[in-house]
């Protein structure tokens, strides 16, 4: 018969799960115990924490996956190889993800930890003058010269490759430098809701970009609703505006006596009774009369708007108008 005090961690930790409906395992590998109490402290109000030994985690997970909550056993394959916890919330895995993530804060590097990313060294001056620590500094590939009685790292040096382990040497002198390339927090693995997991590659989205790519296909349906003359709700007043214009054009195009578009009519008819002119005295001269050459030799008088002083509730109704206008255009080409 198994310990009384498994049974009951096991049991305690079903009654747990049961309760919340996304279970995450989180890696605690080299959490300090004080980050991580502050840790459950931030969390205390949205999400639970469970840490229990790994054979008694997979049976809780195995148990409760009979019983309720179907595919929650394949959680169990991502707790081998790390130091697991539970973490229970009813936020949406990546609110959770999101959240973990900003609890980080960054730490020195240790002997043994491996390089989230390729550690590079710049060049500059060091803090340091002329001693033993040259002696440091070459042990790890680090060139140095000494200049104004300080030493000074002369190029660029990458000391640890991104997953390989760090050196005693390295982290020793990446802690003399200041340089802390290692994050402390709690690491979500993968995470359990409605019968999916979603694991850390997916959990990590760029919000920016998903946003960017909502835009621009609300920009290529709206698009392709005013090309295909599809009417609804957003495209019905740019398909109205489209129709209208088209018309206007139609009507300009072909002369037609609109009450309406007489002015714009007659003031074409007569650009294009001009040009004709034009074409035809180039030619022959004598094939127009007075009145028409003194029409087309005639300059305009430019009308000078009067200034008007534009109040700032003014400017910004006329800069959205203009975006309108703008916006508008983009859509017919």
């Amino acid at each position: 018969m198994p310990a009384q005090w498994k049974v009951e961690t096991v049991q305690d930790l079903k009654a747990t799960i049961s309760q919340y409906p996304v279970v995450g395992v989180i890696n605690l590998f080299k959490m300090p115990s004080r980050q991580l109490q502050q840790m459950k402290r931030s969390l205390r109000d949205s999400a639970a924490l469970k840490i229990s030994r790994k054979n008694l985690i997979k049976l809780a997970l195995e148990e409760t996956s009979k019983e309720n909550r179907k595919g929650l056993n394949e959680l169990i394959k991502y707790i081998d190889g790390i130091q697991p916890a539970l973490i229970l919330t009813k936020m949406n895995p990546f609110k959770l993800y999101k959240i973990l993530e900003k609890g980080k804060a960054k730490a020195p590097a240790r002997a043994g930890d491996l390089a989230p990313y390729d550690i590079t060294i710049p060049p500059g001056e060091t803090p340091f003058t002329p001693g033993p620590v040259i002696g440091e500094f070459a042990k790890v590939g680090i060139i140095t010269e000494v200049k104004g009685g300080k030493i000074c790292i002369s190029k660029e040096t990458t000391v640890a490759k991104k997953g390989e382990p760090i050196r005693r040497e390295v982290a020793d002198i990446l802690m003399k430098l200041g340089f802390e390339p290692m994050e402390i927090g709690l690491d979500l693995v993968a995470a359990y809701e409605d019968g999916l997991i979603f694991e850390k590659n997916v959990l990590k989205i760029d919000e920016q970009k998903i946003i960017g790519n909502i835009q621009q296909a609300y920009i290529e349906v709206i698009n392709l609703a005013v090309s295909a003359s599809i009417p609804n709700k957003i495209s019905i007043n740019l398909l109205v505006q489209k129709a209208f214009y088209e018309v206007r054009n139609l009507v300009l195009t072909a002369g037609l006596p609109t009450p309406a578009l007489m002015k714009e009519i007659i003031e074409k008819t007569h650009g294009e009774m001009l040009a004709l002119a034009s074409s035809v005295g180039s030619k022959d001269k004598k094939a127009l009369d007075e009145e028409l050459i003194q029409r087309m030799s005639a300059q305009p008088v430019p009308i000078v708007p009067e200034k008007k002083e534009v109040k700032p509730e003014e400017k910004k109704e006329e800069e959205k108008k203009e975006e309108a206008v703008e916006g508008l255009a983009s859509l017919f080409g």
